[in-house]
């Protein structure tokens, strides 16, 4: 979200995106090399981000509103809700991983 609507290529994860995309369902289970690979490329994304956010190359973002519900204007306003977002994933996993486990 942030890189795209930046008006920026993003670097990592693309190969993922088809079988994480919104309205995907998971259709088979990952290798642990899979996986690792995954964990791998999010942390580096994150470090990378750090850095072209402070190299200002988000300067050019392009503002859009959330479902009706909230404007998204700049690249701080779309990373607080990249986090909430997350949160909201972690928050439904954690439960889950421990009713399996």
């Amino acid at each position: 979200m942030d890189y795209k609507l930046g008006g920026l290529k993003l670097n990592a994860g693309m190969e993922w995106y088809g079988e994480f995309a919104p309205g995907t369902k998971p259709e088979r289970k990952l290798s642990q090399s899979e996986i690792e690979v995954i964990k791998q490329t999010l942390v580096s994304s994150i470090d990378q981000f750090e850095k072209d956010y402070q190299n200002g190359k988000f300067s050019n973002y392009t503002p859009w509103n959330l479902h009706g519900v909230m404007d998204v204007s700049d690249v701080e306003d779309a990373t607080q809700i990249a986090c909430v977002h997350e949160g909201r994933h972690y928050g439904v996993i954690t439960p889950l991983v421990k009713l399996v486990s």
